[in-house]
């Protein structure tokens, strides 16, 4: 069916946005920061050294994986593209020559 690819699409969109807002939000931590949602502002905050020494092994993971995740989402975006493109061009082909024939067969 057709829904089936875009909610595909939309999940991996959905996954590496989630994964670069993890990486935004890992590096304000790094730099003794945090996103207040209530006030809808960035707070300092005092953090002690195991819990910057985990935000940092987190962070390094991602900006790691950051790259393979993009050439992931680019990759299978353009396949995706691509096919609705190729369909859409075998669409108006079909189009054309529906077209064509009526016109033959009226002639």
């Amino acid at each position: 069916p057709k829904y089936i690819s875009w909610l595909q699409y939309l999940s991996w969109f959905r996954l590496t946005l989630l994964f670069y807002y993890g990486i935004s939000s890992l590096w304000r931590v790094f730099r003794g920061r945090k996103y207040n949602p209530l006030r809808e502002r960035v707070d300092s905050v005092e953090l002690d050294s195991r819990q910057i020494f985990i935000a940092t092994l987190f962070l390094m993971t991602l900006i790691f994986l950051a790259p393979t995740v993009l050439i992931y989402l680019i990759v299978f975006a353009t396949l995706r593209f691509s096919v609705i493109g190729t369909k859409r061009a075998l669409e108006i082909l079909a189009r054309i020559e529906d077209e064509l024939i009526t016109q033959i067969v009226a002639f």
